[in-house]
């Protein structure tokens, strides 16, 4: 999935925000976040929307991250819940009613809507520029659940092979 240029956009603000609020908290310390951010710009530059992905380096590539840890904290700290998307059937109505592509820019989705509520599963919920983003983007009722990446991950994953699927039908 290649990136235009407000995507791209998008994803350098949500990333360089929690890179910001991962410093301040302590999480990584400052020489493993260059690194971090280097080996993201390298991915950035190679347009691949789901691997340019700050979160996904410190995790994955460089493992000085544990996710349990910065979920426990967002928990505790930020007074959130946490849950797993691969547990939850979202309406496509919902997921149609966004692009994937700001989803995996700021590894953020809705899940379910009640009225002018929506709520979000994020593994980005400390990037500050995350959340206002999709304040502005759905309105100020929202009710936020941290999310492991790997599962925002799948999810995304499905929604684009259904597309795929869709759009083949839909030729045929």
């Amino acid at each position: 999935m290649m990136m235009d240029r407000t995507t791209n956009s998008l994803l350098l603000k949500a990333n360089r925000a929690l890179s910001s609020r991962l410093s301040d908290l302590t999480f990584v310390d400052h020489e493993r976040l260059d690194e971090a951010n280097e080996l993201f710009v390298s991915r950035l530059r190679q347009g691949d929307l789901r691997q340019a992905s700050l979160l996904r380096v410190l995790l994955f590539d460089l493992q000085c991250l544990q996710e349990p840890r910065l979920i426990d904290h967002q928990i505790q700290s930020e007074a959130i819940g946490a849950l797993s998307i691969a547990q939850y059937s979202v309406a496509e109505s919902l997921t149609a009613s966004v692009s994937l592509e700001e989803c995996i820019a700021t590894w953020t989705a809705p899940i379910d809507v009640m009225g002018d509520v929506y709520c979000l599963a994020s593994a980005y919920y400390l990037s500050d520029f995350v959340r206002q983003y999709w304040q502005e983007r759905l309105g100020n009722n929202l009710v936020w659940y941290v999310c492991p990446l790997a599962d925002l991950d799948a999810f995304f994953e499905g929604v684009h092979q259904r597309a795929l699927v869709a759009a083949e039908e839909e030729a045929s």
